[in-house]
């Protein structure tokens, strides 16, 4: 049995641009702590955060954005950049290069040099007519109760004033 495709749904569905990084001679840990930096953000917007980073993961991550722009733009020339997220940062473990060192006492330690599969996932966002708001459509409204806490907070700040003057100069009481 042949299932049909609709091709109004297979239009809204938006292309994947992938890049990976494999064997890459850095711990996966460090990798990922410079990825949570960039996850979900813009491609622009990550570009700028990891040139100005100075961990040595974010040289991995660089040259892997990039990959993945030119990837998105050799696909399809249509794409536009600007509108480029990066929908998954996936930092996985290699393989282990695993050595011995020696340790006191006459034992031994084992060593292990770690490799990090690096997987950048992008996609274009889409911003449909609704979701897009001029600065007049949007209302700005206070949590309920933050006027009265704001409140109760400098009026406790006057009283620790008034109590500390109190203190300095006894002889007005």
């Amino acid at each position: 049995m042949a299932t049909k495709i609709n091709k109004s749904v297979a239009n809204q569905q938006s292309a994947f641009y992938t890049s990976t990084l494999r064997f890459a001679r850095i711990s996966p840990r460090k990798v990922n702590y410079v990825a949570e930096l960039i996850r979900g953000l813009n491609a622009n917007r990550a570009i700028e955060i990891l040139m100005f980073n100075p961990k040595r993961a974010s040289y991995f991550l660089y040259k892997l954005l990039k990959s993945a722009i030119s990837n998105a733009i050799s696909k399809n020339s249509k794409v536009d950049v600007d509108k480029l997220y990066l929908k998954e940062v996936k930092v996985n473990g290699g393989p282990m290069l695993k050595r011995i060192r020696s340790a006191p006492r006459g034992r031994a330690v084992m060593i292990r040099r770690r490799f990090s599969h690096i997987t950048i996932t992008l996609e274009e966002a889409k911003i449909s007519k609704k979701e897009d708001k001029t600065p007049s459509d949007i209302t700005i409204t206070e949590p309920s109760g933050q006027k009265e806490k704001e409140k109760i907070i400098t009026e406790e700040v006057q009283q620790k004033k008034e109590d500390t003057t109190n203190l300095s100069n006894p002889t007005q009481q």
